[in-house]
């Protein structure tokens, strides 16, 4: 079996985004550029990530590498006590975390979670109903015992 990648997602950035690591503490805010993001993670390395000219940020993926903490990431830390927003966006930002958390879904009272190293265990529940095995009073019924046994996510 090879060896685990050493990489990141902070190896594999988009075209037109560059990263550096500031090793001194003079160049950190020494670029006022609106396409430049600077920030420092939970270990304490600063980053500088320079993105396209009027780029905004739509993904959890596109904000952690730029150093933002979205309220998603915060109720994540909520729910994961072990972890604090800024080592969520770490995480997200190395590839190492997800949040499954669609926009529109989010406007529907979705509450966010995550999926990854860092993460506690999670229970899918998946529903589907197949012609031959299954109804949709099967599926309900899964469905209400997936919540009453605290499934933290439900997928059809």
């Amino acid at each position: 079996m090879p060896a685990p990648s050493t990489k990141t997602a902070w190896d594999f950035l988009p075209d037109g985004w560059s990263a550096e690591i500031i090793t001194n503490a003079c160049d950190a805010n020494d670029d006022t550029r609106s396409n430049v993001h600077t920030f420092t993670d939970a270990l304490g390395t600063t980053r500088r990530v320079v993105t396209p000219e009027g780029f905004a940020p739509i993904t959890q993926l596109e904000s952690a590498r730029l150093g933002i903490i979205t309220e998603e990431m915060k109720r994540v830390a909520e729910r994961e006590p072990h972890l604090t927003a800024v080592q969520v966006r770490d995480e997200i930002a190395a590839g190492r975390l997800i949040i499954p958390a669609n926009k529109a879904h989010l406007a529907k009272n979705l509450d966010p979670m995550a999926i990854g190293r860092a993460s506690k265990t999670k229970v899918n529940a998946n529903m589907g109903a197949s012609p031959v095995a299954s109804g949709t009073e099967e599926e309900i019924e899964k469905l209400q015992w997936a919540e009453r046994w605290g499934a933290d996510t439900v997928m059809d």
